[in-house]
């Protein structure tokens, strides 16, 4: 999930959370009829199952590509010398323009605006300013059925200063004005002054402005930000489109994006998608109150898109959130911090909530008979549920979750289940006055707090907390896997269930990492009732010359247990506003060979993807389109092909260690260089492809010649002898990381280190701020890398583990930076001493790692040392199958690229063909290309 988007739900959230339930009297909607019984599922089937290796989509049984394009959605646009923004129901309900421009100082912000349409309750439109991480906000407003001025505050929750009763006409001009001096904020309507406040508590000066429409469609007709003194700052009459002036996507005229008809060749379905993203969200205009549903503006989005593409299907992206009223009568369910807070800018019950399940499962199983018994109900392939701060998680960030009184009982009938006793509970967590009966949540202190460096120590009590993580992973699990099933009940099982988890590999880990819900993903993968998971691209290295891959990132284990994967490709392209961030392309061309980069990538992984563009106009491009037009043909192509994989190199998480790590911003640090950095900015450029499992996968998993054990600090007994005899008896390499398994079930143990590994490793009482340089250049491993080769990590970490095994050839060696005991005494000196060594093991070999970030060439000569096929040394982005080859190039120049065996190569998108025979060829690429070669064996 985009910052960009945070905030703009953040916003609308802040403003409007108290305004979302209207009764159905005073917004004139008829309740509808709840179905007192199932109502059969028309049409076709969909379904996943396995194709040529790997698990793939079916409709009405046949194969497809499952290549997603999104609804339409509106973005602002000048008409007739007139700003028009607009949204759309139960979908994107607000919408804002913030001017690009500084400000610093006392401010007037005016603007003429109109209401052209009210869509549903709780309309407004907002001139607004912030300052500092506040925002103010002056609109024509309507609450509850009642037309009025609103002007309040937002500052991490919102302040509703005033509400004035005015009743404002649609289709009027007003005038609305907000004069900032100092501290004062004062409120105009047309010329009239109607409120004022003194805000002492904030940082003004006011840095930038904005206007904002929720629940309608309205009209600017000009705005201005001048100086106390009249000297003007910024000002636009839209007497023409100016992008420029604007953060943000302007559209001109011709550039609104609309579905069709598919002769225009702008549309999806003029390139041959067919299926469609539709969003529905329980908080707005469906779920009224107890038995009572509007289905009227859900409906109107089916009939719209089957106007524009006859051979439309759609896949339900369904917020679960439950709606303001419900939680307004429900406030004991809700989430809770340490503090006993709620989220502020998200409302939702907690997970294990038997309440929500009762009700909200109710709800879910009524909207799906409405679809079931409604025109376009065979139309609908699957749904996508969402629920919890975004994407099943709680809140990223310092506050820890969920202390809600409905976690804190179902942890204690979690922990009756598992412990049986209070003896058996009191052994676990090392301490003789706890009882079933008054096992509490662990405290935020708890949770910050480490026992030896960075990690938890089983033997001093670490599993009251881990215990807890535990069960707070599960209770996310379990609501997914409760909603899949209700959803194949009530739909015969005919329709997919896709679900936004599994994100083990972050795009920056936060404190809380280890309970942001994601760390219990093995009982979602072995569900019957799940189908499929799916993930934006991560947003650490989209940028052109980077690289794609998932948040989840464990697609191994996915195609293990039979589970299909859609990708979010959401780039910001060409003509995304200008300071749009996260890898944004500056070229149309650019734009092109990233969703190339990405498509290729899902195809490498037999897995598909969708395109959004959150409703602001990024694909509104012919070049744009027309690409996508030939990724269809292709991906239609690929499932004639061979799809399954052939990388030799398997990458092997545990989810379980990360309950114990202590929470705070050096562990943060430590992860982001063990995980993103790592995985998205290093291993992803060795030129080889690889796989990623869940340890809990190890005795099922496929043979390979390289396995690399990234976070495995802790392991069971059975885990660690399976481990043991899987490298052993396949005579393969293994390399890990930092501390793999020093966490035993009984507490550490450098014991239990030297027998996984096979080297003697010695935990050192010391942490630091840790640097590895090479030491020796002869050996295999080393040879092919730069002389002055170094990395390591920029915050603490610990303990310092040095490598002690004199039968183990040292590589490398660490400089450590002085750090500080585990009881906050300070450590001077420097550490030194072998932090990166290898030894043969008679038919396997080891490699160990003390420190995290291995750069890609060392990974690389890691690689080649254990007889991994290495394509490409150029150290670009490649992703490849046994029947397909991607790269996509960092720099311009000249590539050559070896085969495993020889093979016919063919180019995907010309067609040419490169050779008819080879196991090697050359190619030159431009900066930031990327080329796509089918690779045919006779």
């Amino acid at each position: 999930m985009s910052k960009t988007k945070l905030m703009r739900y953040m916003w609308y959230f802040a403003l409007f959370g108290n305004l979302l339930f209207v009764s159905s009297e005073a917004a004139g909607i008829q309740a509808a009829v709840p179905y007192p019984q199932k109502v059969p599922c028309p049409g076709p089937k969909a379904e996943i199952k396995m194709l040529n290796g790997s698990p793939a989509f079916y409709l009405d049984g046949k194969t497809r590509t499952g290549l997603m394009g999104e609804e339409t959605k509106p973005r602002p646009y000048v008409e007739n010398g007139r700003l028009v923004l607009t949204c759309l129901p139960n979908w994107y309900t607000n919408r804002s323009l913030t001017a690009n421009c500084k400000l610093d100082g006392p401010v007037v912000i005016e603007a003429a605006v109109a209401v052209r349409e009210v869509f549903e309750g709780g309309a407004n439109v907002s001139i607004q300013a912030s300052a500092g991480r506040s925002f103010y906000f002056l609109g024509l407003e309507e609450v509850s059925g009642e037309r009025c001025i609103s002007f309040l505050k937002y500052h991490r929750d919102y302040e509703r200063w005033f509400n004035i009763p005015f009743n404002w006409e649609t289709g009027r001009l007003y005038r609305l004005k907000m004069v900032i001096d100092g501290n004062k904020i004062s409120a105009f309507v047309d010329g009239n002054p109607v409120a004022e406040k003194e805000d002492l508590e904030e940082p003004l000066p006011v840095s930038q402005a904005a206007f904002s429409v929720f629940h309608t469609c309205s009209t600017v007709d000009d705005i201005r930000i001048s100086t106390i003194d009249g000297k003007v700052l910024f000002e636009d009459d839209f007497t023409m489109a100016n992008p420029k002036l604007w953060r943000g996507d302007l559209a001109n005229p011709g550039q609104i994006k609309t579905l069709g008809p598919p002769e225009s060749g702008m549309a999806f379905s003029g390139q041959g998608v067919h299926i469609y993203l539709v969003t529905l969200d329980f908080r707005y205009g469906v779920w009224y109150g107890p038995n009572a549903f509007n289905f009227s503006s859900m409906d109107k989005k089916f009939k719209n898109i089957l106007e524009s593409d006859a051979e439309a299907r759609f896949l339900i992206r369904w917020r679960l959130l439950p709606p303001d009223w419900w939680i307004n009568s429900h406030t004991d369910e809700e989430v809770l911090d340490s503090n006993g807070k709620a989220l502020v800018s998200m409302r939702f019950v907690s997970y294990p909530s038997e309440t929500w399940r009762e009700e909200g499962g109710e709800a879910v199983r009524q909207v799906i008979r409405h679809h079931n018994s409604s025109t376009f109900g065979e139309r609908i392939i699957g749904y996508n549920l969402d629920y919890g701060r975004y994407e099943w998680l709680f809140e990223s960030g310092e506050r820890f979750y969920d202390y809600s009184e409905v976690s804190r009982r179902t942890f204690r009938g979690w922990l009756k289940a598992r412990y049986g006793t209070d003896d058996g509970l009191q052994k676990s967590w090392r301490d003789k006055s706890v009882t079933l009966n008054t096992a509490d949540i662990p405290t935020a202190e708890e949770r910050r707090q480490g026992d030896f460096y960075n990690f938890k120590d089983p033997a001093r009590g670490a599993n009251k907390v881990a215990d807890y993580l535990q069960f707070n992973a599960e209770s996310v699990s379990d609501l997914i896997c409760f909603f899949a099933k209700a959803i194949k009940e009530e739909t015969d099982r005919k329709r997919l269930t896709l679900f936004f988890f599994g994100y083990h590999i972050p795009a920056d880990a936060p404190v809380n990492y280890n309970s942001r819900g994601h760390h219990a993903m093995l009982s979602v993968l072995e569900s019957p009732d799940v189908d499929a998971l799916c993930a934006p691209f991560q947003y650490r290295e989209r940028q052109p010359g980077g690289m794609s891959m998932y948040g989840s990132g464990v697609a191994g284990s996915m195609r293990l247990h039979g589970k299909f994967f859609w990708g979010e490709d959401d780039t910001r392209t060409h003509i995304s506003g200008e300071n749009t961030s996260y890898g944004r392309t500056n070229t149309a061309e650019e734009t092109v060979n990233v969703h190339k980069r990405n498509f290729a990538y899902a195809l490498s992984e037999a897995e598909s993807l969708w395109w959004v563009d959150w409703g602001l106009g990024w694909l509104e491009d012919r070049a744009t389109m027309e690409n996508i037009g030939r990724i269809e043909k292709i991906g239609e192509e690929s499932l004639r092909r061979d799809r399954s994989r052939n990388a030799e190199i398997a990458v092997i998480v545990s989810q379980r260690s990360h309950f114990f790590l202590k929470a705070d911003s050096n562990t943060a640090s430590l992860l982001n260089n063990l995980m993103p950095h790592q995985v998205y900015n290093e291993m992803s450029r060795i030129g080889a492809p690889f796989d990623m499992y869940l340890i809990e996968d190890i005795a099922r998993i496929p043979q390979y010649k390289l396995y690399i054990f990234l976070d495995t600090f802790y392991m069971t007994d059975e885990q660690r002898k399976t481990v043991m005899e899987k490298v052993r008896r396949e005579h393969a390499t293994a390399l890990w990381i930092f501390a793999p398994g020093y966490v035993t079930e009984e507490g550490f143990s450098k014991e239990a280190m030297a027998e996984l590994t096979g080297i003697e490793l010695e935990p050192q009482d010391a942490g630091g701020q840790l640097s590895l340089y090479l030491c020796d250049f002869d050996h295999p491993i080393t040879r092919r890398c730069p002389p002055g080769l170094r990395f390591g990590v920029d915050r603490h970490m610990g303990p310092i583990i040095k490598c002690a095994d004199n039968q183990a050839d040292v590589l490398g060696m660490y400089a450590a930076y002085s750090g500080t005991h585990p009881d906050g005494t300070f450590k001077t000196g420097m550490e030194y001493g072998p932090g990166l060594a290898v030894k043969e093991n008679g038919s396997w070999r080891s490699i160990w790692c003390g420190v995290p970030n291995l750069p890609a060439s060392l990974l690389r000569g890691i690689a080649e040392y254990a007889g991994v096929h290495v394509y490409s040394d150029s150290e670009d982005f490649l992703c490849a199958n046994k029947s397909m080859l991607s790269i996509h190039a960092r720099y311009a120049g000249k590539r050559t690229i070896k085969l495993p065996v020889p093979v016919k190569v063919v180019d995907a998108f010309s067609g040419e063909v490169v050779s008819e025979k080879t196991t090697s060829f050359s190619v030159n690429l431009e900066k930031y290309e990327t080329k796509m070669w089918w690779l045919e064996s006779n």
